[in-house]
């Protein structure tokens, strides 16, 4: 058992042609290891057999990834069978074999979504640095190695060790991101471990060419996903900078600040960082003509059934405590509004 990743990793990548893995019922994470090694090897071929003598063939080619099968641990020959092998994530779950696939390339497929992406801001680099690197992985509580390796991953490693049972079981995992909060199942990866899992009950055992069209379309299908995963992260990096950034400059209204450019999400980096600089209310620009209202915390309520008393106030949304207006002053205005009714200095 060798868990030490090749130091060529660059030769590594650039030899390999061919993913193997067991044939007969497909399991997620072999599929979603396949998914990443794509982002790095869109041409990568696949085998999908059981065949003993096959199978060490291919260990003993450098061409080769061999996941899910292989009857060893061993990262420097490139085979990932994570069977009997004591290795276990953060949650004290063993690690499956697409688990493995991420801590030897990783960094390498981090990199390569990086580099297609238009976004070449000195923070998002900084916020990214080392990551390209497998050595390189010290950004632990914001890396975009660490949101898939820590929020995506452990959800996989349940499922493959039957200690996922719906969002039930899951939502017993916690989040290594946010020590005390529960990493939310998303629909996304529902429907993903469902689609399989129907897969796996309608195609006949024997259909090995069904079998491999429907996991390559899989693969294809969680390579998206990943992909959305960390562009959101990235996305929500600069927003986050953006943010900073402007709390740095002088503003008019101590509790309010205005964001002149989209924030389509909140998160919770964000709300805890306007929290600690004291603001109240955040106002994003969604349009010209529409101005988003949110309170930074549920402590502060926006106002019901006063929006007739506001020109340019619109859409008041007490459970999301949210408010739109017409105008930055339309929404500022009824932000010192709530503010001074819920005895807070302005």
């Amino acid at each position: 058992m060798k868990t030490t990743p090749p130091a060529n990793i660059d030769q590594v990548i650039q030899q390999i042609t061919t993913y193997i893995t067991h044939s007969g019922k497909m399991h997620v994470d072999e599929i979603l290891a396949y998914a990443m090694l794509l982002i790095i090897k869109p041409k990568l071929g696949l085998i999908r057999t059981r065949d003993y003598e096959e199978i060490l063939r291919k260990i003993d080619d450098p061409t080769c990834v061999v996941c899910d099968v292989g009857w060893m641990l061993d990262y420097e020959r490139l085979c990932f069978d994570q069977h009997n092998n004591p290795y276990k994530d953060e949650q004290g779950i063993l690690m499956s074999s697409s688990a493995h696939i991420w801590e030897v390339f990783g960094g390498k497929i981090i990199d390569k979504m990086v580099n297609k992406t238009q976004r070449r801001s000195h923070s998002l680099y900084e916020f990214i640095k080392g990551i390209g690197e497998y050595e390189g992985h010290s950004n632990k509580e914001q890396g975009l190695f660490n949101v898939i390796k820590n929020q995506l991953l452990p959800i996989i490693n349940a499922q493959d060790n039957g200690q996922l049972s719906g969002i039930v079981g899951f939502t017993k995992l916690d989040n290594p991101e946010e020590p005390g909060k529960k990493i939310i199942l998303s629909a996304n990866i529902i429907t993903f471990i469902n689609m399989v899992q129907l897969e796996n009950n309608y195609i006949d055992i024997d259909d090995n060419e069904m079998y491999w069209s429907r996991f390559t379309y899989l693969a294809h299908t969680f390579k998206d996903h990943i992909e959305n995963i960390v562009n959101n992260e990235m996305k929500k990096y600069e927003n986050n900078s953006y943010v900073k950034e402007l709390l740095t400059h002088e503003r008019p209204h101590k509790r309010i600040l205005c964001v002149h450019q989209g924030i389509k999400h909140k998160n919770s980096q964000m709300m805890d960082l306007l929290r600690k600089n004291k603001i109240d209310i955040l106002i994003v620009k969604i349009s010209d003509e529409e101005w988003l209202l949110h309170t930074t915390s549920d402590e502060l309520k926006v106002i019901p059934g006063e929006d007739d008393e506001f020109e340019g106030i619109f859409d008041i949304d007490i459970e999301r405590n949210t408010v739109r207006g017409d105008t930055a002053n339309d929404a500022v205005q009824y932000g010192k509004k709530i503010l001074k009714q819920q005895g807070r200095i302005l």
